[in-house]
């Protein structure tokens, strides 16, 4: 009895000396309360004289609009709901050994957010930009890992390795350095885009610190590639994500500075053409627009074929639909990042700007290229246990909307200008609970046709009011 007592109390002591070297923690946020969200696209319905193709049904008139909302109690209307882990542990001579597994929990309205300009595709698939109303509502699957998924490795001089997947210095920049906390809400335009706030990347990472100074540097690569001999093959390689992310940050005092850019490389191959041959039981131009929506395909009528039934004599369409083959894609796609804060006691000021460039080598005018940017001015100023906020965004998108990768020609990019705002407060219950509420708007401005492109760049105004309570464990 006695050894026994003796063997379980040496057991105890040595498993407390390898918790004592290694902990454990679990965190998250939850996120929940009402919003009231609507949405207001201009040159939404209604045939007229916009649009290169031959349809009418793609057709809009710039002067009509339309409008939908929804008022719902909802999740992640500030901050993102989430559930992770963390740990480190001391593996000697100074170095530290460190994971991170954070997943998000509910569903994601960020996922919704689309700043860029919207094509006509997009519009017939019922896509209306800039936030997706549904989002917010319901429960989605998730995946263990799906925000931070990592390991990392860290010395007492400032430096740390940093490999697997997880947020980007564009991304950590692009929310701590915001007026309105990174929130979810409508009005923060560079926020918003998910090129900036959804930055997530598979990389290979390293971080030093100097003083007041930061630098980091970090590789993306995913490349394949099929090296074939037979002359009826062609090789087969394709890129996804592939680059590197560099960034530069100052804290001192007050202030606060930070930069970073990151270029990404994504390459595809060209696919193959498809069509189906249909006896649709209906007006022919009717086929057409099924065929046609979204310039997925053409439609050749190949004759009409009458029938006589029980109800009597029919006309049917005999077409044929052609769905041409995805054109081979080589994408660049740069992301430049300044932000920067000043802690003036009674009050926090704000500023960032941040700017998109995709360029496409293979085509002319695809679909998605051109640039967006971004200026940001924001201002915290605390009241009590409640902080006051604001921000105003302003900025432009000149991007192709209906490009060669579509059934029409590629077509030039229009500037178009954006604008946003954001009034808020945040009250702090606790240390980690806190109340909210948030007024906010984005206005995507729509442009009529021109010579050159002849293609009617629809309008969007978003609005959004939201209450709700928001806890950290």
């Amino acid at each position: 009895m006695k050894k026994s007592l003796i063997a379980l109390a040496a057991l105890s002591a040595i498993a407390g000396s390898a918790v004592a070297q290694s902990s454990v923690t679990v965190y998250g946020v939850l996120d929940a309360g009402y919003s009231d969200i609507s949405r207001e696209v201009s040159g939404a319905t209604g045939a007229g004289a916009h649009g290169s193709t031959a349809n009418a049904s793609l057709n809009r008139n710039p002067t009509s609009t339309e409008k939908e909302g929804q008022k719902a109690i909802s999740f992640n209307n500030f901050t993102s709901s989430r559930i992770g882990f963390r740990g480190t542990e001391d593996i000697g001579g100074g170095l530290k050994a460190g994971f991170v597994i954070e997943t998000g929990i509910s569903s994601n309205p960020m996922s919704g957010f689309s700043q860029s300009a919207l094509n006509r595709a997009a519009i017939e698939r019922g896509d209306r930009g800039t936030g997706a109303l549904t989002n917010g509502t319901t429960i989605d699957a998730t995946s263990i890992g799906n925000r931070e998924l990592n390991a990392t490795l860290s010395n007492a001089s400032g430096t740390s390795v940093k490999l697997g997947f997880g947020s980007t210095a564009i991304r950590d920049i692009t929310t701590g350095l915001d007026a309105a906390y990174g929130s979810n809400v409508v009005g923060g335009v560079l926020n918003n885009d998910a090129a900036f706030s959804a930055n997530r990347a598979v990389m290979a990472g390293v971080s030093q610190t100097m003083g007041a100074f930061t630098l980091g540097a970090a590789l993306t690569q995913n490349n394949k590639t099929l090296e074939t001999t037979a002359a009826t093959e062609t090789n087969a390689a394709t890129k996804s994500n592939t680059g590197y992310i560099l960034n530069l940050g100052y804290a001192s005092g007050p202030l606060v500075l930070a930069a970073a850019t990151q270029q990404a490389k994504t390459k595809t191959n060209a696919g193959a053409a498809s069509h189906t041959v249909s006896l649709n039981a209906q007006a022919s131009a009717t086929a057409n627009a099924a065929c046609s929506a979204g310039g997925a395909g053409t439609f050749t009528n190949i004759g009409n074929i009458s029938t006589t039934g029980v109800t009597g004599t029919n006309t049917h369409a005999l077409g044929r639909c052609e769905i041409a083959a995805a054109l081979a894609t080589d994408v660049k796609r740069t992301i430049n990042l300044v932000a920067g804060s000043y802690d003036a006691k009674v009050a926090k000021l704000f500023a960032a700007y941040g700017e998109v460039k995709s360029d496409d080598s293979v085509s002319v005018n695809a679909l998605g290229e051109g640039k967006r940017e971004t200026f940001v001015l924001g201002a915290q100023v605390p009241v009590g246990k409640a902080t006051l906020f604001g921000t105003y965004s302003s900025g432009s998108v000149t991007e192709v909307t209906t490009g060669a990768t579509s059934a029409a020609d590629g077509k030039a990019a229009i500037k178009r200008d954006i604008s946003g705002y954001q009034l808020g407060a945040r009250y702090n219950m606790s240390k980690r609970t806190f109340a909210y509420a948030v007024t906010g708007q984005t206005k995507l401005d729509g442009v009529t046709p021109d010579s050159t492109n002849g293609v009617y760049n629809y309008g969007v105004k978003v609005q959004q009011t939201t209450l709700g309570l928001a806890h950290s464990f």
